[in-house]
């Protein structure tokens, strides 16, 4: 055979492998058309609504801040009957001089105890905590929610009560010289079914 020949056959073979792929890649698509058509349509499941706790105020307590520091450990914030097993407390720390250029450190630890008048201050029944954190009051009031789970006894009054480690450190230019910088609140709501 010539080397034209040759050429041709090549070129044969190639047309014939490259109409062979087409071939295969339509009934291949022909086939995913197919099953895609025949396969069911999706069905999203129903979400279950979940049942959303009623908050209840129960005890709050406001605090004046100084600028020197403020060790906040062992501060009762009030007795409650709560109606569910859990409560959120929101602390807030609300700058109380006009300008925002100062800051403060705030370790958080709250405890749930049940209330027994003989003793100095109760039984631990839940804690809540969040580190240190740096908040610069030029963002606005600080704001943390903690939640603290806890397994209720009836006819039990239980209180809440910063632990030891709750302190507030202020730092900043505009602090100088000054007193009450910012007023802590502290408030407690029953979650109830």
């Amino acid at each position: 055979m010539s080397e034209e020949e040759k050429a041709k056959i090549t070129r044969r073979k190639y047309l014939m492998y490259g109409g062979g792929i087409v071939v295969v890649a339509v009934v291949a698509a022909a086939g995913y058309g197919i099953y895609e058509a025949t396969k069911p349509p999706l069905t999203t499941p129903t979400p279950t609504p979940t049942a959303k706790l009623r908050e209840v105020l129960v005890a709050q307590t406001s605090i004046p801040l100084d600028a020197r520091g403020n060790q906040l450990g062992l501060l009762g914030v009030g007795r409650f009957t709560p109606v569910g097993e859990s409560v959120k407390v929101v602390i807030k720390v609300i700058p109380t001089l006009e300008t925002r250029n100062y800051a403060m450190r705030i370790t958080c630890l709250v405890i749930v105890l049940k209330y027994d008048p003989s003793l100095p201050h109760g039984l631990p029944a839940g804690e809540g905590s969040s580190p240190e954190e740096y908040w610069k009051f030029e963002d606005g009031t600080y704001v943390k929610e903690l939640f603290i789970n806890f397994s209720k006894e009836a006819n039990m009054q239980y209180a809440l009560m910063t632990g030891k480690s709750f302190l507030v450190a202020f730092e900043g230019p505009d602090i100088e010289g000054q007193g009450h910088v910012a007023d802590l609140e502290i408030l407690i709501y029953d979650l109830q079914p």
